[in-house]
């Protein structure tokens, strides 16, 4: 069986992947049984020579190669592929290229469907992804022979229906104000947020979680609730952000560091544009925008694709604009961050 896992929402693809390793046995034989392999310089033959093995001791052999159609995103057709766009839903897909008409894969690749096609059945291929291109080549050939899903980042009720749900599993109660709030700070790293859910359980024991019990038990709260501006600022969601500012100013934190890390984001997203304008993507976008984790990285150029460049640098004058009015006294500090972070959800920098 071969399975294709990839979208933004990585949380959500390594559960699915725990669920494919719960259905194949007893976890101590399956970790006899499993390799993981970094799709970076990984070749075909290396791949066949893992899920060729036999099983040792076990009905199933498990076979998990991370980042492999990655490294194909630069290949995709120059015009409208080109862009970087979501990649498309695995259901209902038709018109998907074949060996025939994708531009040639190095290494020869274009094999790789054709090997699937007659891999052991004691065999559970795994190739997990994170974001890829609509024009990805290797992509479109493996969409036929792969059971396929994608895992996009969850967005406003969504989210918040995620978090429900999560709660309930870990038998967590929480009223809708404790709920909205724990979104508020935490953001849509789901990550994080099943995390603090947890720490929730474990305090309470059975009882219900109010807003206080949020604001005093989620680790780092206005360091979260800061990244929580920030995304909710360059996403335009105007009641999250004015949320997240309110609980920051509350807390004490300077109008200036707050509009400090507001520039620093929207610097990177003028980088991330540029940078992806000249055809930059991948691990060198990554390396050159200085971000070393994947989170925030995806989130950078995510948001960076939802602004023209013009708008980008508009934005960045708004804010020296703020700056300058905050340190000269023309504007009181807080009234002026107030106003910039409802003109940016507003989308007039």
């Amino acid at each position: 069986m071969v399975y294709l896992l990839y979208g933004e929402e990585d949380f959500l693809l390594h559960q699915e992947l725990e669920r494919i390793r719960a259905g194949l046995g007893p976890r101590d034989m399956l970790d006899l049984n499993t390799a993981r392999l970094p799709g970076a310089g990984l070749t075909l033959p290396e791949i066949q020579a893992q899920c060729d093995a036999v099983p040792f001791l076990a009905p199933a052999r498990l076979v998990v190669v991370e980042g492999l159609l990655a490294r194909f995103d630069r290949l995709r057709t120059p015009g409208r592929g080109a862009r970087s766009a979501r990649a498309p839903r695995s259901s209902g897909q038709e018109g998907h290229g074949t060996s025939a008409d994708s531009p040639d894969l190095e290494g020869g690749w274009q094999g790789l469907p054709e090997y699937c096609q007659r891999i052991p059945e004691s065999t559970h291929l795994v190739l997990l992804e994170g974001a890829l291109n609509r024009g990805n080549p290797l992509l479109a050939l493996m969409h036929p022979v792969a059971e396929t899903q994608e895992r996009r980042k969850l967005r406003g009720p969504a989210l918040e229906d995620w978090a429900r749900a999560r709660a309930a599993q870990l038998s967590v109660r929480l009223t809708a104000p404790a709920l909205r709030l724990l979104v508020d700070l935490v953001g849509d790293n789901l990550w994080v947020l099943s995390s603090e859910l947890e720490k929730l359980s474990l305090y309470l024991a059975g009882g219900t979680v109010e807003t206080h019990h949020v604001e005093e038990l989620v680790s780092l709260a206005r360091e979260t609730s800061i990244f929580a501006l920030i995304d909710a600022v360059a996403e335009r969601r105007l009641a999250p952000a004015q949320r997240s500012l309110h609980l920051l100013l509350r807390d004490g934190m300077a109008s200036a560091q707050i509009l400090f890390r507001l520039a620093g984001q929207f610097r990177s997203l003028v980088l991330a544009k540029a940078l992806m304008e000249q055809g930059v993507g991948g691990p060198e976008l990554q390396s050159r925008l200085g971000i070393a984790a994947q989170y925030p990285f995806r989130k950078t150029v995510e948001q960076s694709r939802g602004y023209p460049a013009a708008a980008l640098e508009a934005v960045l004058a708004r804010l020296l604009e703020t700056d300058v009015a905050s340190k000269t006294g023309k504007q009181e500090p807080v009234l002026a961050l107030e106003l910039l972070v409802t003109d940016l959800c507003r989308g007039r920098p």
